[in-house]
């Protein structure tokens, strides 16, 4: 159902952990696997090379792309199905990223270039694979992802400091 997809959502989109020098990545509920997917295909359209995503893969059935009960509640013609080895890649960017960031304070430096220089260091691990199209697309849209999520966070802090100024003040 939907709807028991949707109230699973977390906040915090991608957990990864390390086992065995291999990249897993975890989701702790069925919403962020299925945002996982929707992500992978919004991706996937940007390659011109090769077939990343399958507009409908019920129709398809291909063991290749990602089944997704999200995606197909959600279709209406126009939501792609991404490539499982599109997943497995992302897994391996995403690991990228969260290296990249790692020294800052919040999980997101603060400098001009971030993100060209988050698609070179992609692009070195994965230019003979895909376009720079899509490791730009990628490295563009964690970005955003991240200062959502940061701004979600102070935002809740604020008004969570300012409740409490108000109930002090009338207490």
């Amino acid at each position: 159902d939907v709807n028991e997809i949707l109230d699973d959502i977390n906040v915090d989109f991608f957990k990864i952990e390390k086992s065995n020098s291999d990249i897993q990545l975890n989701f702790p509920n069925k919403a962020e696997e299925e945002g996982y997917s929707y992500f992978g295909g919004f991706l996937g359209r940007k390659s011109q090379k090769e077939q990343l995503t399958v507009v409908d893969n019920n129709f398809v059935k291909d063991e290749n792309f990602v089944s997704s009960q999200w995606l197909d509640s959600k279709n209406t013609g126009g939501l792609n199905y991404p490539k499982k080895s599109l997943i497995q890649d992302m897994k391996r960017m995403e690991k990228i990223f969260e290296d990249f960031h790692r020294e800052s304070n919040d999980g997101l430096h603060r400098r001009k270039n971030i993100t060209k220089d988050l698609t070179k260091l992609l692009n070195t691990e994965f230019g003979d694979k895909y376009e720079k199209k899509l490791l730009q697309s990628f490295a563009r849209a964690r970005t955003i992802f991240r200062m959502r999520y940061i701004i979600n966070r102070v935002f809740k802090e604020t008004l969570r400091s300012k409740q409490h100024k108000i109930q002090r003040s009338y207490s």
